[in-house]
């Protein structure tokens, strides 16, 4: 049967599994649901997911959704004992954890917080509350990368740097007033910059993604302000 992921391009989650896939070395199959169409509520995939989220995963019949447990999963089930990716040792992991945890609830929650609401014609305008608190995020993160010496968690990537560099490769490209001036935070710059050079494939995983997800920003905000 093999790995099938179930994934959308514009999606920093979807594009984050994806690349630690190809880290990983994993052959997979990829199959586009369309939220921008509703292929997510077919009934097809409502019975692999009955969340309908994307991304999710199906390894030779085993499913599971949310992309920080997918990659949990993949790491622990097919990464070396030496990658590093996911680490053995209880501290090194709970750190990895966290970060984890601070992408999904903090980081990438504020930008959904910031966005959706304009998308799905729930409010007029962008949130200028929503904004400080997607800086404030940005300054922890900051951070979190000065402490630990160069990646999110510790001195060597994991699993954590790409769940994070997804949720930031969308923040760093929102345009014109939408600017959050990543280049101004230090340390997520160059962590940015090693992303780019050191993940595989990034530029064909995570940058053409982010472009999409891009196109369909713009659209939704032009005209719009900031209050």
């Amino acid at each position: 049967m093999g790995i099938t992921l179930y994934y959308l391009p514009h999606s920093p989650p979807c594009r984050a599994v994806h690349l630690l896939a190809k880290e990983l070395g994993l052959e997979i199959e990829i199959k586009t649901v369309n939220l921008l169409e509703n292929e997510h509520l077919n009934p097809e995939f409502i019975a692999i997911n009955p969340m309908h989220t994307v991304p999710a995963l199906d390894d030779n019949g085993f499913v599971i959704w949310e992309s920080h447990a997918i990659m949990q999963y993949l790491a622990n089930k097919y990464g070396k004992e030496d990658d590093g990716w996911y680490p053995k040792d209880p501290e090194k992991r709970a750190i990895v954890d966290n970060r984890m945890f601070f992408d999904d609830g903090t980081l990438f929650s504020a930008m959904r917080g910031y966005v959706y609401p304009v998308f799905r014609q729930e409010v007029e305008h962008f949130s200028s509350s929503l904004r400080t608190k997607m800086k404030e995020a940005l300054g922890w993160l900051d951070g979190f990368i000065e402490k630990s010496g160069g990646w999110v968690a510790g001195p060597n990537k994991t699993i954590a740097d790409i769940c994070l560099v997804g949720t930031m490769s969308n923040i760093e490209k929102m345009p014109g007033i939408h600017d959050f001036e990543v280049s101004t935070y230090k340390h997520i710059e160059e962590w940015m910059t090693r992303c780019k050079a050191e993940l595989k494939d990034y530029d064909e995983t995570m940058e053409q993604g982010a472009y999409k997800w891009l196109e369909v920003f713009k659209k939704i905000a032009e005209g719009k302000e900031i209050k």
